[in-house]
Parts: structure tokens; sequence; C-alpha cells
């Protein structure tokens, strides 16, 4: 590869084509001395001779993967010289070659007087991994402040770059039904792109080899020799992407420790051992619990099949990488967020799975152990079972203990919590049409009835049938079901606005629009005994300047309703105090981010309460629950975080967030679910699927969600019980900075119940 200029500036050769005109092709001397050069420390841009697609030259810039103090939009803007009038085409087509990993967002802006370098006409795609594309960018969306017919300039530019290398060539304006020009690679150009496919290809080999010779030898080493596959296993925190790679744990035995009334998980990961596997099943029986000999002859304790559950875990296709939020890369800093298919839905109607060889397929193990369990041991066994093309159907037994603390959990969360959760509202900024309510088959419609399964899924993971805003009344029978089930949580009586569309707050009109179907529905909870569970949250997010009718409205609720705190996530930084117009309120909800443990302890000494929440934010730095995110940063948040923090509850908008998706998960693990929910968020408000018939789908951030509530549940048992409880600064020391590694905080959760057991004194 000859470099023939390291810095570039724009040019214009005027090179017309029927309905086509070229605007940047690189290939002349005066084109390159009057190319830009405008750059930033971490890219490098130039003029190459490699991977043109036109001529012999192309345009190459590459990033530096972006870190802390660098520039975030590393750019480059070309100038187009002569070729200004652009108002004749509808297109733009760009020929270019990504030669490392996808992930990285490319954005254009055509630019000229009148507006900013980058505010110009836009348009963004996710460069290929390691492959060639045309791009074809619209020119039918510019800005009012400029004119199609007076262009300057065309900027690129990379947000926060994780890495690029990346070769521009032939942007070529396009008239309407005009054909984009074919690109035309060279023979070396394409031997590079596949050398550079060939030796990525190399390397993931390599790697899967070294997990494969490390199970392997594990296996071997306890006497167990599978035919055509291997097994690993790794924690509930993590994610195991199929087609990547990573390092896992053998899987000669495998190890739950939990307490009575409590779920905790594990993952099987089946790897081929080079050659594909069809019908891969994995099961487990009942755990037996180890007894002395003298009690050999008396019936046996056990941990029955069906506590003891296997699921195939599932995955969705991300195509697109944010540009809001990135990923902790666990060294400090942060890495753009890769796309391609991501553990996230756990299948039980999947019981078998084919695995192509190179990659891996996950099973997600979970044990509950029953409230009336003694504590102890309990030993079983997890069969595998696959068919390897060459060696027939083999199979293989993994021992499997359970060890069952002697403390049980409650069975609700230990902490208040609101969280919007009714299956028949797609709860989005696009929801749904009349239509698709009219259609019985769309998820809308299909979970209806199944009602009872869903409160009961949702209560199995610490959560109460519940929702925040005024579309839906309380569901006073599920209500009354959790109730007798001794499951019932807050929920909300009533949704209250601080104005009605007029923007007046306390007039007879405004008390019309909202009392009377809060007054039915406060006998209703009272007759019924559950008023003490009962809640109104209001005023959602509402700026300072809207304050005085917040308090109004917050002053005629409470007369309204004696006895029912009002909730509330308005823009309170001092939680009602320090001359708050919002005394009223009971309970202030701010943002993670938002939350502050001075104002909120001078708060709850003058009466209120303070919560936390998160929604599309935090980003990056913070603990939130995208597919994206690593698994633990959902445990954290609900478990160490909430212990070292103190916030008095946890609201959440949404977890049936279903986007544009029309019809229920079906078949799998490769799922056809669209995770996107919002905007460009994945899972943002959707932590539970639509299964077969509508029957609720778990996730592994749903049921990361839960096991943080019982970490916290275990630090509340403790400081009852008069332990010392502090969450180790290895597992967290803010809530920007704490551990991805689930082994800190699997030191910190059994540390706990060893104290526990102690000053119980219920140990076996």
């Amino acid at each position: 590869m000859r470099l023939i200029c390291t810095f570039a500036a724009a040019f214009c050769s005027f090179c017309a084509v029927g309905n086509a005109v070229t605007v940047f092709d690189f290939e002349s001397a005066d084109e390159v001395r009057r190319l830009a050069r405008r750059t930033s420390p971490n890219m490098m841009i130039g003029v190459t001779n490699a991977f043109a697609s036109s001529g012999t030259c192309s345009y190459r810039f590459k990033t530096e993967p972006w870190k802390e103090g660098w520039d975030p939009w590393p750019l480059f803007v070309l100038p187009v010289g002569a070729v200004t009038n652009w108002s004749g085409y509808d297109r733009l087509s760009v020929d270019l070659v990504n030669l490392v990993e996808a992930g990285d967002v490319l954005s254009v802006s055509v630019a000229g007087p009148g507006v900013g370098a980058f505010a110009g006409l836009g348009d963004r795609i996710a460069l290929p991994a390691r492959d060639a594309m045309q791009w074809i960018i619209p020119l039918t969306n510019w800005p009012a402040a400029m004119r199609a017919s007076d262009v300057k300039t065309v900027g690129f530019t990379v947000t926060r770059p994780a890495g690029s290398d990346v070769y521009l060539d032939n942007l070529t304006l396009l008239r309407p039904g005009a054909k984009p020009p074919a690109p035309n690679y060279s023979a070396a150009s394409l031997a590079a792109l596949a050398g550079v496919r060939k030796s990525h290809a190399e390397d993931r080999v390599a790697k899967r080899a070294a997990l494969r010779g490390k199970l392997r030898s594990a296996l071997e080493g306890a006497g167990m020799k599978p035919a055509g596959f291997l097994v690993g296993q790794g924690s509930s925190m993590r994610h195991f992407r199929p087609q990547e790679t990573f390092d896992c744990d053998a899987a000669a035995k495998l190890f739950l420790r939990l307490a009575r009334n409590e779920y905790e998980a594990l993952q099987l990961l089946v790897v081929p051992d080079g050659t594909g596997l069809k019908d891969v099943s994995v099961s487990a029986g009942p755990l037996v619990k180890r007894r002395p000999w003298w009690k050999k002859l008396a019936k046996a304790e056990t941990i029955p099949a069906e506590d003891v559950a296997v699921e195939t875990v599932g995955y969705v296709k991300t195509v697109k990488s944010p540009a809001h939020y990135r990923l902790k890369d666990g060294k400090g800093g942060s890495v753009k967020t890769p796309v391609g298919w991501w553990p996230d839905p756990l299948l039980p109607f999947v019981k078998k799975a084919d695995v192509n060889d190179g990659d891996v397929q996950g099973f997600w193990i979970r044990v509950r152990a029953d409230e009336s369990l003694a504590a102890g041991f309990y030993d079983g066994t997890v069969t595998v079972i696959a068919t390897a093309a060459g060696s027939g159907t083999s199979s293989l037994s993994v021992p499997f203990t359970v060890r069952v603390n002697g403390f049980t959990l409650p069975k609700t969360a230990v902490i208040p919590t609101a969280i919007s959760f009714h299956p028949p509202i797609i709860h989005t900024y696009d929801e749904a049409s009349e239509a698709r309510k009219k259609d019985t088959k769309d998820i809308t419609n299909v979970w209806k009835p199944h009602a009872d399964a869903w409160t009961d899924f949702a209560a199995d993971h610490l959560i109460s049938i519940d929702y925040l805003y005024p579309a839906v009344r309380p569901r006073f029978d599920q209500l009354m079901r959790l109730k007798r089930q001794g499951r019932l949580g807050p929920f909300n009586l009533g949704y209250w606005r601080h104005s009605d569309a007029e923007g007046v707050t306390g007039s007879g009109k405004w008390k019309k629009s909202w009392f009377p179907k809060r007054d039915e529905d406060y006998a209703k909870a009272k007759k019924l005994g559950i008023l003490d569970h009962a809640y109104l949250y209001g005023a959602d997010e509402i700026p300072k300047k809207d304050f005085p009718k917040v308090a109004i409205a917050a002053t005629c609720f409470k007369e309204r309703y004696p006895g029912v705190p009002l909730l509330t996530t308005a823009y309170d930084p001092d939680f009602g105090t320090n001359g708050s117009p919002l005394g009223a309120i009971d309970a202030f909800c701010p943002l993670t981010e938002m939350y502050d443990p001075v104002k909120a302890e001078a708060a709850r000494r003058a009466g209120h309460k303070v919560w936390w929440y998160v929604s599309n934010l935090p980003l990056t730095d913070w603990a939130n629950l995208f597919v994206e995110k690593q698994p633990i940063e959902a445990r954290l948040l609900m478990g160490a975080m909430t212990e070292k923090m103190k916030p008095d509850g946890f609201l959440f908008y949404a977890i049936c967030a279903w986007g544009k998706n029309r019809k229920p998960i079906e078949s799998g693990p490769y799922t056809d679910w669209d995770p996107v929910s919002y905007e460009d968020y994945h899972g943002c408000g959707s932590w539970i699927y639509c299964g077969p018939d509508g029957t609720p789908v778990g996730t592994i951030r749903l049921e990361n969600y839960r096991d943080g509530l019982e970490d916290l549940a275990y630090a509340r048992l403790l400081a009852a019980k008069g332990g010392k409880v502090k969450v180790p600064e290895n597992v967290m020391k803010s809530m920007t900075d704490y551990t991805l590694d689930p082994a800190p905080l699997q030191c910190w959760r059994d540390a706990m119940a060893d104290e526990l057991e102690a000053l119980t004194g219920n140990a076996e």
C-alpha cells in the first residue's frame, strides 16, 4: 500500500456521466493539494492507492479507540469545489470499505452557508465488519437554513469511535432514477480484503481451540469423555455471546448456593468439539439431600425436579450500534456497543438446539429452594445429550450440588417498588394502532387468556402487578390474587397530573377530570383491605417552573385521599426541603445519577422518602438494564448499590415495551424478536417478552433484577440480626466505579450467608 498523502483537502472534478456527477474521486494531484486538513489526534486521514472503487486512489480515515479526554467527534470536512448546486439530485452514493470490526457508526453532513459544518443535511450508517458496501445518502431533508443549490462541504465523523479503518471513494451525485455507479475494486484490493477476513477467522478459530482444549482437559481429568462436544459453565451475571470468543470455567462439576425462598442460576455452555451439533438438549432431575449413614433408611429430602428448571438461552439481534450509550470495558473506560446476536430471552419451550461448529449455546439452570427445605447439601446431575456428525449421539452427566442456607428470604421485595407491568399496553412512543388492538393474534391481545400466569410470573421475580400512568386503573382481581398468595406489593391507585389541558390546577373542572375514578378506586381498595399498599403517582418528570401547580395538585390529592402517599419524579433537587414548595409530597424519586445521599437524608429527617429510578437514562458509566449491558449491572443496582446508597424504593416506567413487535417469540434459540424498544435503545423498558400463545418469556436481565433484590434481602436480614453490613470496595466504590466481575459479588453474598447462618445457628 503506497500512502500518497497523509493529510487531505477536497476536490471537485467535474466528471459528469449521464445523470451522475462525480464529486470526489481523489485521483488528481490538484485535488490532493487542495484537500482539507482538519483532523483530531485520534484520527489519521489521507489519500491512498488502496481499495479504490474507481481509478487508483481512495480516501482513508483511521481512528484509534476513543479514550476519556479525546475529541468524542473526530471529523474531517471536504470542500466540494465547483459542484455546489445539488438541487437537481436526490442521492449521493459513496463506496466504502471497513477493514475492522463493525460497531462504529459513520455520520455525514452536507453543509453550506447558514449552517455549521455538522448541522447540514445528515445521514448515518453502521459500518460493516471487514467488508465493502455502497452507501446511498438521500438528499431530501435539507435544513431550512440552507439551500440545496449552494453546497460547500461534505463532512464525516464517528462518535467516540471503537476503532475504524475506512476507505471512501467515488462520491457521486445521482439524479432521480439514475443508477449508482458499480464499484470496480482491483483484484489486489479484493485479495487484501479476503486476507483481512481470513486473519480474523483464524484468530477466532485459535481462541475457540484454546477454550476447547481447556474444557477437554478438565472433563478428561474428571473421567468424562463426551463425543463431539464439550461443556463449560459461566455465571448468571455474564453475557456469553454465541458467535464471539470468550473464556469460561470448566464444567466437570456444578454448584449453586441459595437461601430458602430464593432463586439462583448458572449457565451451562455447550461447545462443539470440531463439528456442528444437532438436537442438543440439557435436563436436570431432582436433587437429593446428603444424609449420614444412620439416616439412609429414612425418606430422602429432595429439591423436586419442577424446582430445577432448564431453559435454553435465546438470542436477539441488534443491527445498529446505539448512539446514546456505550459499554463499560471493565478497565475504567468504555467501548462502542457491538452489533449482532445477544443472549437475553430464556426459552423454556425450546427443548433442543442445533449449534454450528465455532459457536456456543447457553442453557440456563435455575434452582428454587422452597421455604420448607432443610438446610444442607443436595446432590444430583445435569445431563447433556447431543448428536455430532461422525460421532453419533452421546451424553454427558455432570454432578450438580446445591447448598441450601439455613435462613429464609421474604416473598416480596425488601424495598417498595413502583413498576409499570401491564402486557396489553405497548408502552412506547409508538403506541399500538387501532388495527393492532383489534387483531386477536397481535401481542396486544394474545396474553389476555393468561393474565393469572403473567401476574404470578412477575411476582416470582419480585414485581407486583402495577401501572404508573393514566391509561390503566388498578386491576383489583390480580391484586387480590397476590394478596391471597402473600405477595402483594405497592400499587398505584391512580396517576395525578399537575394541571389540565388549559394549564389550570385546583379548579372544579380539574377536580372533575381526576377525582371520580380515583374516588371509586380508593373506596374499592379500602373495602378490599389493601389500601395500605396503595400510593398515588404523578407529576412525572415535571420541571421546577411548574412546581407551584404541582404543589396545589399535591395538596388537593392529599386532602382527598388521606393515608395514601404521593410519589413523584418531579425534578426537585431538594426533595421537598430547603424552601421547596413540594413539601406535601411524601416520596421523591430522582434518577440514580441525580440521587444525593446527603440531601436524601435531610429529606428523611423532614418526613419524606427518597427513592430512585432508571429509564433510558443514565447511560454508559451508570448501571442500567439495556440488552447489551452486562447482566451484573442489574444485580448490582438492585442489591449492592441499593444497600450502599440507601434509597427508599425503586421505580421503573415499563417492562413490556415491545416496540414494533407484533407476534410472540415462537422459536429459537435465534429469535426474530426486534430488541429495539425506544429510538435506538435495546431492551429499554422491555424486561419480559411475549412467548408462544401469549405466555411470558423471561430474560437474563429480569433474573438479575431479582437476584439483586435477593442480595439486598441478605443484607437487610443480616443487619436485623445485629450483623455488620458493608459493601466491599471491590464490588462497588461508587455509582460509576463498580465491578463487572461476578466473583467479588459472589464472595460478598456468601460471606453474608455464612454470618447469617452463624447468627441463627441454622447451618447444617
